[in-house]
């Protein structure tokens, strides 16, 4: 048992883990999901805004759950998720901006009116491709008619149809370079 598996880190950093310890770690992150999950199902409805960092995934049912759970959540920040399926978000009813610092490409629901794409050059979880695949996906919606390209302590691409709902997403910006982690807002 010599192999070794790296663990993403900063460029500088080197840890090396073997099989049963990655394993061992795997199912730590999986009972930490879980007991979020069951954090979340105990918090008022009236939650209107999430940022969620450093799980797993998010399946599909955890996103209806999501939404059964919080029916009045308007902003969803995503951060730091390896594994997200494509059409989770489809599930959320009355949301109104997504901020995507994942990587990934997700569908929206057609409600959705702002949409952040995070350019995370600098915390390396995701690749400048990844960034560009993105903010692609999104510039070509019919759902947005306009895009931004912010600059700041987080920069990124803001798509959007109005003015105003582009005000509405600057006023969690600071908030959003401040959190780590799961986040609730009522």
């Amino acid at each position: 048992m010599n192999e070794e598996y790296m663990m993403r880190g900063d460029a500088n950093d080197k840890f090396k883990y073997f099989p049963e310890d990655v394993q061992k770690i795997e199912r730590y992150k999986l009972n930490f999901q879980n007991e979020i999950m069951a954090f979340l199902s105990g918090a008022p409805e009236s939650v209107r805004n999430i940022y969620i960092s450093g799980l797993l995934e998010i399946t599909n049912t955890m996103a209806h759950l999501l939404n059964k759970y919080f029916p009045s959540l308007s902003f969803l920040l995503l951060k730091t998720i390896k594994k997200i399926d494509r059409r989770c978000l489809k599930n959320f009813r009355n949301l109104e901006i997504f901020v995507s610092w994942i990587g990934n490409i997700i569908e929206v629901p057609s409600n959705l009116k702002v949409c952040m794409v995070i350019d995370d050059y600098g915390d390396h979880f995701y690749k400048r491709s990844e960034f560009e695949s993105s903010s692609k996906y999104y510039r070509e919606l019919d759902q947005f008619t306009k895009e931004y390209t912010y600059h700041g302590s987080i920069e990124g691409k803001v798509f959007f149809r109005h003015f105003h709902e582009y005000n509405k997403l600057k006023s969690y910006l600071r908030i959003i370079t401040e959190h780590n982690s799961v986040f609730l807002i009522n």
